[in-house]
């Protein structure tokens, strides 16, 4: 079959794009504020299922106005390395096309840098990716994409990017527009087709253009006509919900099968899912009667769960999920919304994943300040700490000495300042600690007598 049709019909521009058209009007907008000037954020996170047109509507922007393209993906080594030298460097500067034409911004031509698959850069061979990626997305003076089929798993890593990034959501297309585009895809390559088929293989996608496009050329191989049993021969999709689609759906659905069914294919267990609805129930409720009813299933929701851990007798975790789903379906019957709401990653996974960080940070510094001035780590807490931190965040110069000399990992030196890793003081001071002696302004280092006291500078007054 030769190249890829998922490629070869990837479409030329954002009018191409298939379904959503809030998410490309909103592409739109931002794309000509950068041509207009800078856009009050920088970056646009695109964020929605696979095969929904994310990557798409990125190089179809790009194709629009005329930006030259510089794009991360996942096949790429994506560390904190790579991303500096590659996405970093490329948001700051002018530079030259592929042909050798200079891009001129005051003539707005622009370089668009695309990070595929934003949202995993989280295992060990990426290490570091996601706070290179802030720092890109900070210093950017060009624009900036990112694509994510987890918004909340981005943002909850990085929570920085929340506020510096524009949110652009991308929904599944209705069967219908999957099968218009495999109609047109069809004639294109000649195909004889029932149109039995093609309905088949757009409803079998669930909302994945991408995989449509793939079952259809799987299909073509070899053979022209088809028959209408034919896609049955590939067998049912499995789709795996995210937790924020799985809300969405909520709101959507007309049974509570339905609601049951959204539920379990997260794959998420009940007690979490509790945690999500228990967040986000004021934003899809808005009416009070609304709410209480909702608030109302979710409480009987949580004695099931709780029995089913008090007695480990887990089937009663079916009556708690349709407790949850049928409760919100038939709360939100009472009222009616008039957009889509924005949810949040649940604030009490937030407050304990801080916690565990917080104190494995508070642990680490005691011992290594305790092991700089020969004491317990137990008396390095309850005696020098405190006083220890106090400085720490007053004195600039006191901290710039610190980081090499305790030799403090981000995380630690987040804690003593009490800010998060990815916060700004810390990348600075991260940054003037690796820089050389004569950049820090500090003094060169000089031969002297060894004192007798041993004293160390930076903590003879402490």
């Amino acid at each position: 079959m030769g190249l890829d049709w998922t490629e070869k019909y990837r479409p030329k521009t954002l009018g191409d794009v298939v379904g959503n058209p809030g998410a490309i009007e909103a592409l739109r907008r931002w794309a000509s504020a950068w041509a207009d000037g800078k856009p009050k954020k920088r970056a646009v996170v695109l964020s929605g299922d696979p095969g929904t047109g994310k990557t798409s509507a990125a190089l179809a922007m790009a194709n629009d106005y005329r930006w030259e393209l510089l794009e991360l993906n996942a096949s790429d080594k994506r560390n904190e390395e790579a991303i500096r030298r590659v996405a970093t460097l490329g948001a700051i500067t002018q530079t030259f096309t592929r042909s050798g034409e200079f891009l001129r911004v005051d003539q707005g031509r622009r370089k668009l840098i695309v990070l595929d698959e934003a949202d995993n850069l989280f295992g060990t061979q990426d290490r570091g990716g996601a706070k290179a990626i802030v720092e890109t997305v900070r210093l950017a003076e060009q624009p900036v994409v990112l694509i994510v089929n987890d918004y909340y798993e981005l943002t909850r890593k990085s929570p920085a990017l929340k506020t510096l990034c524009e949110l652009v959501k991308f929904q599944r297309p209705h069967a219908r527009r999957i099968q218009q585009v495999l109609e047109r895809i069809s004639k294109e390559e000649q195909l004889s087709l029932e149109p039995t088929v093609l309905e088949a293989l757009a409803d079998r996608a669930k909302g994945d253009l991408r995989a449509a496009i793939n079952d259809l050329q799987a299909l073509a191989e070899g053979r022209m006509t088809f028959e209408p049993e034919a896609a049955v021969t590939l067998g049912n999709r499995d789709v795996t919900e995210t937790v924020y689609s799985a809300l969405d759906g909520l709101l959507q659905v007309s049974d509570i099968a339905g609601a049951r069914r959204l539920l379990m294919d997260t794959d998420e267990p009940p007690d979490f899912l509790l945690l999500w609805l228990d967040e986000n129930l004021p934003a899809m409720l808005p009416s009070r009667p609304a709410l209480a009813s909702g608030y109302a299933a979710l409480a009987r929701a949580g004695q099931f769960l709780s029995r089913t851990q008090r007695l480990q007798y887990y089937r009663l975790w079916a009556y708690a999920t349709d407790l949850m789903g049928g409760g919100i379906l038939l709360a939100r019957e009472e009222t009616a919304l008039r957009s889509r709401p924005q949810y949040r990653f649940p604030l009490y996974l937030v407050r304990r994943s801080r916690a565990r960080t917080s104190r494995s940070a508070y642990l680490s510094v005691s011992t290594k300040l305790g092991g700089h001035i020969h004491l317990s780590a137990k008396e390095s807490r309850e005696a020098m700490l405190d006083p220890f931190q106090a400085i720490f965040k007053a004195d600039a110069e006191f901290r710039l000495q610190m980081v090499p000399t305790l030799s403090l990992a981000p995380s630690e030196a987040a804690y003593l300042l009490g800010v998060e890793e990815d916060a700004e003081e810390v990348q600075e001071l991260f940054a003037a600690a690796e820089a050389p002696a004569e950049e820090q302004g500090a003094p060169q280092p000089r031969e002297e007598p060894e004192d007798r006291e041993g004293s160390q500078r930076g903590l003879t007054d402490f």
